[in-house]
């Protein structure tokens, strides 16, 4: 398991207790996480028909794992910023507090707890995996059909390129995103 997922599993029990006490100051920290997949769990796939002629896509590259490694290797400078940027706000908070009063203190720190959030926008649109497969054709037009299957191997989705036009010797590249359903 990797450090910022125990780190968010943790934060997110509901078990624990804290014992009754004056709260001096709200600390809230945000760190990204990469969300491991379960174990055993396995892409999906699509297969790739024209005519009778069938195949099934390959993992070219394994977006996710490469996404994770990077969140691994920079983990350390994240969690100086998040340090840093914590100290910083807990400074302001003590400043506003000594200069404008308890309750301009609670409101700043009550502020800078709402405002921490970890960066996670890069990967809302990252794909899990880049597919791809190859089907050679006699040259001429096709329908191209791409049936998409989730890991558990359930078809989700569907399409057909129609009227593709192959020359002789001629490479053709059709695109086409899913999201993975279970």
């Amino acid at each position: 398991e990797d450090f910022s997922w125990r780190l968010a599993e943790r934060a997110r029990r509901r078990d624990f207790a804290y014992k009754k006490t004056e709260l001096e100051y709200l600390l809230r920290i945000a760190v990204p996480t990469f969300a491991p997949r379960t174990v055993g769990e396995v892409p999906g796939h699509a297969m790739l028909r024209v005519g009778d002629a069938e195949c099934r896509t390959e993992i070219a590259e394994d977006v996710s794992a490469i996404s994770r490694a990077g969140l691994d290797d920079e983990m350390g400078k994240i969690l100086f910023k998040t340090i840093l940027r914590a100290l910083g706000k807990y400074a302001l908070t003590r400043g506003v507090e000594k200069n404008q009063g308890e309750v301009a203190g609670l409101l700043a720190n009550l502020l800078t707890a709402a405002t921490e959030k970890a960066d996670t926008r890069s990967w809302i649109t990252l794909p899990n995996t880049i597919q791809i497969a190859r089907l050679v054709v006699e040259p001429g037009t096709h329908d191209v059909t791409l049936d998409c299957h989730g890991p558990g191997g359930g078809k989700f989705d569907s399409v057909t390129f129609q009227d593709v036009e192959v020359g002789a010797g001629a490479v053709r590249f059709l695109s086409h995103r899913t999201f993975t359903r279970p």
